[in-house]
């Protein structure tokens, strides 16, 4: 059941391109809008640990950086391993292992052990709540019951799709003196300076949050086909679109095709220019061919330019989550916009 389910998110022909298939294995390329998605998951993930992060926190980028200094407690380190993906890149791998996880994503918070598990509850919530805010569907993630084992302590968090439950993140607590793990290279004079943090550090234990690109991409996909009441339609959170607009150009007089698409495309530049990713069709589409086309990409609104716009400058911006629409004029839309996206 769930090789199926992972057979039919790549078969979402506007974010993946498929070069072999088997019953065992799968080849394929990311499209732009896979790729967009991979980028927005990143960055939310990343904004959300500096806002949950407590002032009083230090939050190391790599190891690298934390090697050369040494903070009180608590402290984080993120572990990001941001592959960079292009629509070349070649990704092989047996359907039983999807999602591959080559970009992982691991924040890593060290504190007291008597604080420990007050950070281990609450990482568990963050984490959570993230998930939640990042799909159409808050309700889908649950945190099983905690596993103990020695020392450590793990706790997943799992989509429950309504085929089986799919574990999305690891939160685990272990006790250990993390420092030996981390400055068993430094040089011999550092060795020195560390021994006067030593008993700062003896008792300390580690939280670590760990998921990855690939697993977040698939889930955020799968979710957005569930919840699409149209086959291949994807409804997608606002946050995590790829495109954050795209344009439909409703016209049935042929000569008004090419002073629509001349105004979308300016329009399109000025968006793009105020950092909104953004979705242009082809002209030749019908304006039922390119919203269609729209929402199998799950854009978050779409910019209804008609004849009328020529005349009046009022574009008709359609929700694609609620297919609600509003009417903005020209002259005010990309400030509109900047709010909406930004």
């Amino acid at each position: 059941m769930m090789k199926n389910k992972f057979k039919t998110v790549f078969s979402m022909a506007k974010f993946f391109r498929i070069i072999n298939s088997t019953d065992h294995s799968i080849a394929y390329n990311l499209k732009e809008s896979s790729i967009l998605l991979l980028n927005n998951i990143y960055y939310s993930w990343l904004k959300t640990i500096y806002l949950k992060i407590p002032k009083n926190m230090t939050i190391f980028t790599s190891k690298k950086n934390f090697g050369y200094k040494y903070p009180g407690l608590p402290y984080g380190i993120i572990e990001s391993n941001f592959k960079r993906y292009n629509e070349n890149t070649l990704i092989e791998q047996p359907l039983d292992l999807i999602p591959k996880l080559d970009g992982r994503l691991i924040l890593r918070i060290l504190v007291p052990q008597h604080d420990s598990l007050q950070y281990f509850i609450q990482w568990q919530r963050y984490r959570k709540y993230w998930w939640s805010s990042v799909t159409t569907t808050p309700s889908l993630f649950a945190i099983n019951e905690v596993k103990y084992e020695n020392d450590t302590a793990d706790a997943y968090i799992t989509a429950q799709f309504p085929w089986g439950q799919h574990t999305v993140e690891t939160i685990t607590m272990t006790k250990e003196n993390v420092m030996i793990s981390y400055y068993k290279n430094l040089l011999l004079f550092q060795v020195f300076v560390i021994l006067f943090f030593f008993f700062q550090y003896h008792n300390t234990s580690c939280i670590t949050c760990s998921t990855s690109l690939e697993n977040a991409l698939f889930i955020i996909l799968h979710d957005g086909l569930c919840n699409s009441t149209n086959e291949e339609y994807v409804r997608l959170h606002r946050s995590m679109a790829p495109y954050k607009i795209s344009f439909v150009l409703d016209f049935k007089d042929q000569t008004y095709q090419t002073k629509l698409y001349e105004l979308a495309r300016l329009i399109d530049h000025k968006l793009k220019k105020s950092n909104i990713s953004t979705y242009l069709p082809y002209s030749t589409l019908t304006a039922g061919q390119q919203m269609k086309e729209n929402l199998h990409l799950g854009v978050a609104y779409m910019a209804v330019l008609n004849e009328n716009t020529l005349n009046d400058g009022i574009i008709q911006l359609l929700n694609s989550n609620t297919m609600l629409k509003e009417q903005v004029h020209l002259a005010d839309f990309n400030a509109y916009a900047k709010l909406l996206c930004i």
